[in-house]
């Protein structure tokens, strides 16, 4: 378990890499990415906390309310990490292909007419990379997804489906990564090493009703077994996908709930135990 502090008061998380060989990713792209990973929670989570807990103006947990509203604390973690850069929604194409301006305005107007994606455009989530070219790069694509501690049928096939399109849409980047710098004469001396990363975003939460029968003790206690089970679930479907530990790895940092006095969910009638950052990476 590690701390941190937010407006004098300490917080506990930690880092779970136990299906995660760093070694597996380039010559060192995989051990410099796992410490990025950790700075990134980190950050990430002291921003949430702050907002949360302190913020006189607003309160909100923007990490685990909606995927979007996810990016903007996402962006603020990684430039605040030395040397990084972050990008949102960039376009990304196979090569001879259209341009940006000329993808968005078709792609906007097939959306319109049968929500059907372009197999060869479109555009990454988050692509991060190394201002001084001698760390790695990653296009990163994001999902939120959840995990009741309780009620096993809600996490079943709706959250699964989430999962496994955010893989396929990150395999679909380590396909195709080669192609995104094509023509471009920076790419010639390019020394980042290039990884594909599926981040899943998630709150692990129950009815507040089933929280008071069992108590906090337990709560929490199962807060933290649903999360090794989130783990396995996302494993497993990653598996059913064609990859397996010697190509990919997943890497987890987790928020314990216990010393915030913010409730997201109360509205809802739910409760949280743990907020989850969770980074698969494919080769």
């Amino acid at each position: 378990m590690e701390k941190f502090v937010v407006n004098g008061k300490y917080f506990n998380y930690w880092i779970d890499d136990s299906y995660y060989k760093p070694n597996k990713f380039g010559k060192s792209g995989g051990r410099i990415f796992k410490k990025f990973f950790k700075q990134f929670c980190k950050n990430c989570f002291k921003i949430n906390v702050d907002i949360a807990c302190f913020c006189k103006s607003y309160e909100d947990f923007p990490l685990v309310s909606r995927e979007k509203t996810a990016y903007a604390s996402i962006c603020a973690s990684v430039e605040s990490i030395k040397d990084y850069h972050i990008i949102s929604e960039l376009f990304f194409k196979k090569a001879e292909n259209n341009s940006a301006e000329q993808y968005d305005k078709q792609n906007n107007e097939q959306n319109d007419k049968d929500k059907r994606n372009d197999k060869d455009k479109r555009f990454v989530d988050f692509f991060i990379f190394n201002k001084e070219n001698k760390g790695f790069e990653a296009m990163v694509e994001a999902k939120r997804i959840y995990k009741n501690i309780y009620n096993k049928k809600e996490q079943t096939q709706k959250c699964e489906d989430l999962i496994k399109k955010c893989i396929e849409q990150t395999k679909w980047y380590v396909d195709n990564y080669k192609t995104l710098f094509d023509n471009d004469k920076k790419a010639e001396s390019d020394k980042n090493e290039r990884l594909c990363v599926a981040l899943f975003l998630a709150p692990i939460y129950c009815k507040q009703n089933e929280r008071d029968k069992r108590g906090d003790e337990e709560f929490y206690k199962n807060g933290e077994e649903s999360i090794i089970e989130l783990n396995k679930t996302i494993l497993e479907i990653n598996k059913e996908l064609g990859n397996n530990e010697n190509n990919s790895g997943l890497i987890t940092g987790i928020l314990e709930w216990k010393n915030i006095k913010f409730n997201p969910y109360s509205d809802a009638g739910e409760t949280i135990s743990h907020a989850y950052i969770g980074a698969l990476v494919l080769k």
